[in-house]
Formats: structure tokens, C-alpha cells, sequence
């Protein structure tokens, strides 16, 4: 139910294709119980053979001579009350008022009865065949088109579900897309790119598969069975409550037996996210496990996932095969509950059994497999409907886990009344820092600071270099700046502005970051220098292009800038990647520019260049570039340098001065030339 209540929001927007659906699942009830009922004509012809307008003469005849008994004993009841004596037990009279009661109930059917035989026989005696086999070709067709018209709204009815499905699919999808990308980096970094997949793939694939039963199945049957007990009802009230005495038993077992079906699919299904991430893991690092030869490893560390997966599948198909079966067991013993007796009365031409009136009148052989048929009617879509609650129990389960994503809250506040942000003219401050990343849920070790009460002040158009080693905190630094994350304690400042107090889209407009691993889209070379600069002039695209030499390495290709770079350009070197994705930054014209480690890949030369040319465009904002190579072009356009370690600032200053006064800088400096005289 709760899945339901999600899910309302979206379910009311195809609310049409519901509501038709929903008329149409009636009727397939209506024409099941139609096509059932018709046996019993069938059973009358070809048993007595009767033709229906005999029948129905037959059945008005009875009904007249019922009402004329019943009145008669109506007459004679209160008759005899009439002439009692004061003086008799009320016990008497009472057992006369009953009596009484139950005669003038009697009357009222039998009344009913005869006034629906007689107008029946008035609107069909005129074209009703008076002959046998006439008849039961007759109602033969009758069946063929009753048939015809539930295999017709069975189609409608699917169609209009499977339409109602799939958008709610697409609208979720989009719902589930659009939350993802306002996640905060750290949130999405927790879950995990396979664990997303699994969300947007697996999980959706039950959620819709589950939708589908509820629309479909979940509708059409019971009201199937609605429909015929209805018309069990009609037949005979007394036997069918009887044979309902096996339902509290099956809803007690489905009750339970749907509780370990959920549980056990949510553990499925983890399961299936586990195999994503091996997926994932052995795609991205496929050269890796080449170079070390460690297909083996991987495949059995693959094989020990899917047999997990395998064995929580098989224990949801064991608990699965199990509801067919027992659906049909309390069925048989339902219908044998009400056949048993019926069957009794029929061959002893009884209405009672120990003192128990279980019919109006003594039951005939056509009324009994009318009963039969009709309770057989009952079995296929309880057993239908036994079959996919597993099913539906599993998308519950996936239900859960899809809005368990989107229930998930990013770790950025935003206050609703946020200050404006200027483009940034003066300086970037920041205040007693202090940051830790965080785990995942599941893993209890903690970790140390990765940043500890850093404090530094950047002046608005500076050059700086931010150098340590691995692990100390340079990246981390950087990384609050576009607010990928927030500090735990301290304050960062633009301006002036705390960047928590302003709208996050105005703070990341004014920054562009070059990450170490370039990010390039599926798409053209110019699309990619574009990207998030739709709009930007076609010269400056030119010139920035020619600055940073990628008309150089474009024009090689037959197709020039309009050349697909492929998956994560994939058809491009690294410094190629790298060139684009510098064009890309500056043609945001960035007020605040970032370089993570943007040359650690690629070739000396590539990076010398690429630095010259940095050298040129980065008048008027702002640049802070984290590298472990500080080559001469770099040392000449960067105007301060800063030293990072163990998550603290432990020097700033211009580099002559910091080798002098910096050991860790000085030994970091001299490390970097042995390495690169070395090569």
C-alpha cells in the first residue's frame, strides 16, 4: 500500500488510461460470468432437452404455483394467529411469527420471480426457437460471441494498461534522472555508479512489471471473481458462504507467505546490484586485468556473485511454486464444501441437511453444474491471481528501493532567501576549514581530516599553485569552491559572500574545472568544445581552438572539428582530451578557473604548451592549479605557490622564496627534477 501512496502522483496523471482500463477489466468480468452462466441453458437442453422457450414456460409455471403455496401458507400462518388464544406461551407464538416471517420472505422471491419469468417470456417468446437443437445452436453462438467480446476488451483493456505503465516508467525515470543530478558529489560517490544502474535498470524493470500485474491481473481477476461469486450468490446464498470458510485460512498463508517474498526479493536484488558493480568494476578496469592477468580472479569472483544471485532467485522460485498449488488445495476444499452437500440434496431430493436448510427447494441436476461451473470459474483466477502476487510482492520490494533513491537528500543546504553573487572582482577566503569525507553506512572505520583548520586568502585575478603530496588535501581544497561538498567547520567566502548563502547555480556559472580525467561526451569535437557554451561566438571557439592546438590535432581527422571522439573520447589522446577540455573551460569565461591535476597524464611538451597558452588567457579571473609538477612554464605564469600536507597549509609564498624556507617544498621540488632528468 505504501508503494501505492508513491506512486499516486504519477498514477493520477494517466488517470484516462486507469479509468478505461478499469471499464474495460469489468467487463472481461462481466462477459467470464456471462460465458458461465450460459452452461446452464446448455445443461437444460441437452440434459432434458428443453428448448429455452419451453423452459421458460416451464419456470413461470412454477413460479405460479411457489406464490400460490407460499400465499396459501402465508393465508394459513396468520390465520392461525389470528384465531390464537390469548392465554398460549409466547414460546407458540413466537414459533408462529417465524413461521409467518419466513413464509411471506418465501412469497416475495416466489412474487419476484414470477413478475421476471413473465416478462422474460414476454420479450423473448417471439424470436426464442421452439425446438431443441435450434436452441443449443443458439446458445452456442451466444458463446462464441461472448467469448469474442471478453478476447476483445482482454486486448483493450491490456492495451490501455501497458500504455498507462510505460509513461508512468518514462515519468519516473525523468523523476529519478532529475534528482540524481541535483545529488551532491559525495551522495552519489557513496551510492556507487553501479548501484544507480541497477536503480535505473533492475529495479525499474520490477517496479514496471508489478505495475503491469496491478493494472492488469490484479484487477481483472478479482473482479472475475467478484463477478462470479455474485452470480454463486444468485445460484444458491447458503452453499456458497459455505464454501468461503477456506478464505480467512488463504489470506492468513498469503499474508505471511508475502512478507518473506518481499524480504527475500529486496535480497535479490541486492544481489543483482553487487553483480553491477563487478560489471562495472572489471569493464572500467579491462586493461588493468589484462596487464596483470587476473582474468581468473575475476571470473571467479564474478562466479561467486552470480551463485549468490542464483540461490536467493531459486528460494523466491520455490516460494513462488508453492502458490499455485495451494491456491488450487483451499479452492478444492471451498468447492468441495459446497458440492459435497449440493451433490447430497440432489440425489435425495432434499433442501436441508441435519436440520440445516441449505436451499430454497430441493435441488435439481442443472442447478448443481451451474454451481460446479461456476465455483471452476472461481479456481482459474484465483490461481492466475496466486501467481503473480510473488511477482507483485517483488516490485514492491523494487518499489522501495527505487524511491529509497529518490527519498535520498543531498548534502548541500541552500537557504531559500540566498544572497546574490556578483561576478567575482576581489577575493576568495578560506576560513578555518575543516573537512572530513565521509563512508558508506556500512563501514564503520573512520577516517582522518582530510582538510584541518586550513585558512588562506586568494586575491581576485592570481595565479596559484596548490603542491603536496598524495593524500594531502589539494584536490579536497579546490573541491569546496564549486561546492561539490561542504566543510564540516569554517567558512569559504567569494567575495565576501559565504558560498552556502548563495544560489548555487549563480556560484558554479563563475567556475570552470579542468578535473585530472577528462569527461568527453559521445559527441563531435566542436560539441564537446561547446558543451555549456551553447551559445558561445564562433570566433572565439576559433581562436581558443588555435590557442590551445586543437584545429592543430582536428584537422588530421577527415571530418575535421565535427569528428565523434567516441565513448569518453576514447578516439583522442589524452592530451588531445585535455586541450578540449581547457577550450571547454574558457569558453565559460570563468571568473574563477580550476586545474585538478589537469597535466599529471599527459606528455611534457603537450604540458608545456598548454601552460603557454594558459599564460594568455588567464587575465581577469582567477586560476588555482593542484599539480605534483612544477616544470619552469608553470613556475613563470603562477604567482604564488602553496604547500599542502596532511590536510593542512604549511607554506605559501613565491617558489624562490619557499626553497629556502620550505623543507617539504624544497624536497619536493628536487624529487620532481630527479624524476624528470630521469626520463
Amino acid at each position: 500500500m505504501e508503494s501505492l501512496n508513491q506512486l499516486a502522483p504519477y498514477l493520477w496523471r494517466v488517470r484516462g488510461y486507469l479509468i478505461g482500463s478499469s471499464i474495460a477489466a469489468l467487463l472481461v468480468a462481466i462477459f467470464w460470468s456471462a460465458g458461465l452462466m450460459l452452461s446452464y441453458p446448455l445443461v437444460k437442453v441437452l440434459l432434458q432437452g428443453q428448448s429455452l422457450q419451453a423452459y421458460l414456460t416451464e419456470e413461470t409455471q412454477k413460479a405460479e404455483t411457489e406464490t400460490a403455496q407460499h400465499q396459501a401458507e402465508a393465508a394459513r400462518v396468520q390465520h392461525q394467529l389470528d384465531q390464537l388464544d390469548p392465554n398460549v406461551s409466547s414460546s407458540e407464538k413466537i414459533s408462529l411469527l417465524k413461521s409467518l416471517d419466513r413464509a411471506q420472505r418465501q412469497l416475495a422471491s416466489s412474487g419476484w420471480r414470477l413478475m421476471f419469468c413473465t416478462w422474460l417470456t414476454k420479450q423473448l417468446s417471439t424470436w426464442l426457437p421452439e425446438q431443441a437443437f435450434p436452441t443449443l445452436v443458439l446458445l452456442l453462438a451466444l458463446l462464441a460471441l461472448v467469448t469474442l467480446a471478453k478476447g476483445l476488451t482482454v486486448y483493450l483493456q491490456e492495451n490501455l494498461v501497458g500504455i498507462a505503465v510505460e509513461s508512468t516508467m518514462v515519468m519516473l525515470r525523468q523523476r529519478m534522472f532529475q534528482h540524481v543530478l541535483r545529488l551532491d558529489h559525495v551522495t552519489l560517490s557513496l551510492l556507487g555508479t553501479p548501484q544507480l544502474m541497477a536503480r535505473f535498470t533492475y529495479d525499474l524493470q520490477q517496479l514496471g512489471t508489478g505495475l503491469t500485474l496491478f493494472g492488469g491481473r490484479l484487477v481483472v481477476e478479482p473482479l472475475k471473481i467478484l463477478s462470479v461469486l455474485i452470480c454463486c450468490f444468485l445460484v444458491n446464498w447458503r452453499l456458497t458462504t459455505l464454501s468461503l470458510i477456506v478464505v480467512p485460512l488463504g489470506a492468513l498463508l498469503f499474508g505471511r507467505y508475502g512478507k518473506k517474498i518481499k524480504k527475500a526479493s529486496r535480497k535479490q536484488m541486492e544481489s543483482m546490484s553487487r553483480i553491477f558493480t563487478q560489471l562495472e568494476e572489471t569493464l572500467r578496469s579491462f586493461r588493468t586485468i589484462l596487464a596483470f592477468g587476473l582474468e581468473r580472479q575475476r571470473r571467479q569472483s564474478f562466479h561467486r556473485e552470480q551463485k549468490v544471485a542464483f540461490e536467493k532467485t531459486m528460494k523466491i522460485l520455490r516460494m513462488d511454486a508453492l502458490s499455485s498449488p495451494t491456491t488450487e488445495i483451499l479452492a478444492t476444499l471451498g468447492a468441495c464444501m459446497a458440492l459435497l452437500p449440493g451433490a447430497y440434496m440432489v440425489l435425495r431430493q432434499k433442501s436441508e441437511i441435519f436440520g440445516i436448510q441449505l436451499s430454497e427447494g430441493p435441488l435439481d441436476i442443472a442447478e448443481l453444474a451451474l454451481l460446479y461451473t461456476l465455483m471452476g470459474g472461481l479456481l482459474d483466477p484465483a490461481r492466475k491471481l496466486a501467481a503473480v502476487y510473488p511477482k507483485f510482492k517483488k516490485s514492491s520490494a523494487a518499489s522501495d528501493r527505487v524511491f529509497g533513491l529518490l527519498k535520498t537528500h543531498t548534502r548541500l543546504q541552500q537557504d531559500r532567501q540566498w544572497v546574490p553573487l556578483p561576478r567575482h572582482t576581489d577575493q576568495i577566503e578560506f576560513e578555518n576549514i575543516t573537512y572530513t569525507h565521509p563512508v558508506a553506512e556500512d563501514r564503520n572505520q573512520a577516517r582522518p581530516p582530510a582538510l584541518d583548520r586550513v585558512s588562506l586568502k586568494i586575491a581576485f585575478g592570481e595565479t596559484l599553485a596548490i603542491v603536496g603530496g598524495n593524500g594531502s588535501g589539494k584536490s579536497t581544497l579546490v573541491n569546496l569552491l564549486p561546492r561539490l561538498y561542504d566543510p564540516d567547520f569554517g567558512i569559504l567566502r567569494i567575495d565576501g559572500i559565504d558560498v552556502r548563502h548563495t544560489q548555487l547555480a549563480l556560484l558554479r556559472k563563475q567556475i570552470a574545472v579542468v578535473p585530472q580525467e577528462t569527461q568527453l561526451f559521445n559527441r563531435t569535437i566542436s560539441e564537446n568544445l561547446r558543451y555549456g557554451s551553447w551559445d558561445a561566438p564562433a570566433d572565439q571557439v576559433t581562436r581558443l581552438a588555435h590557442d590551445f592546438a586543437v584545429d592543430s590535432f582536428a584537422s588530421r581527422f577527415p571530418d575535421g572539428l565535427e569528428t565523434s571522439v567516441g565513448e569518453r573520447g576514447q578516439r583522442l589522446s589524452g592530451g588531445q582530451r585535455q586541450r578540449i577540455a581547457l577550450v571547454r573551460a574558457l569558453l565559460r569565461d570563468p571568473a574563477i578557473l580550476i586545474l585538478d591535476e589537469a597535466t599529471s597524464a599527459i606528455d611534457r611538451e603537450s604540458e608545456t604548451q598548454i601552460y603557454e597558452a594558459l599564460a594568455h588567457h588567464k587575465q581577469n579571473r582567477t586560476v588555482l592549479i593542484v599539480t605534483h609538477s612544477l616544470t619552469d612554464t608553470l613556475l613563470k605564469i603562477v604567482d604564488r605557490v602553496v604547500v599542502m600536507d596532511h590536510g593542512q597549509i604549511i607554506a605559501h609564498g613565491e617558489h624562490t622564496q619557499l626553497l629556502k624556507t620550505c623543507p617539504i617544498y624544497r624536497n619536493l621540488f628536487a624529487a620532481q627534477r630527479e624524476q624528470a632528468h630521469a626520463a
